[in-house]
């Protein structure tokens, strides 16, 4: 019976329980992420969910530095590019992806692709907390002058190609 607590489990070993409306959620353009805030302890990080609504194309190829990625489509369509290879990844299909690796993710079908990305090690939410914020205080997209947006791409090893 459910008593409404947020972790169960016998300590030291609790899992987390998270209900409808308990996720972070950052508007970047067109894509919606969302996680939970709060990790449980010895955790890598949250899992982010990625909402891609139908017609993203136009964003960069980046790559991370220092973080293995590994995205799973849990519906709709995702059009992977990396170089010049694109790979259309369905529902129930998995992409892996090594540090510095440049790619780039888009929604060319008519309805939203829903996506979980794992990152490892952890800490991949706090750039797009980052991103979000600079977004937010942006009058234009990238800004112009580009000092802050490349700040945050040094401080956690983003690679963006340009152009």
């Amino acid at each position: 019976m459910d008593d409404g607590s947020a972790l169960i489990g016998a300590s030291p070993a609790l899992a987390r329980v998270t209900h409808a409306g308990e996720r972070r959620v950052l508007t970047l353009g067109p894509l919606r992420l969302a996680y939970l805030e709060s990790e449980v302890a010895g955790s890598e990080g949250p899992v982010l969910e990625l909402l891609l609504p139908p017609g993203v194309r136009d964003w960069p190829k980046v790559a991370f530095e220092r973080t293995q990625l590994t995205y799973f489509v849990v519906s709709g369509e995702v059009v992977f590019s990396s170089g010049a290879r694109t790979v259309l990844a369905g529902a129930e299909t998995s992409i892996s992806v090594p540090p510095g690796l440049r790619h780039a993710l888009g929604n060319e079908a008519a309805s939203e692709a829903h996506v979980l990305l794992l990152a490892r090690p952890g800490g991949l939410h706090r750039y797009f907390e980052a991103l979000a914020g600079l977004r937010a205080r942006s009058r234009g997209w990238p800004p112009d002058p580009p000092d802050p947006l490349e700040a945050i791409e040094r401080a956690f090893g983003v690679l963006r190609e340009q152009g």
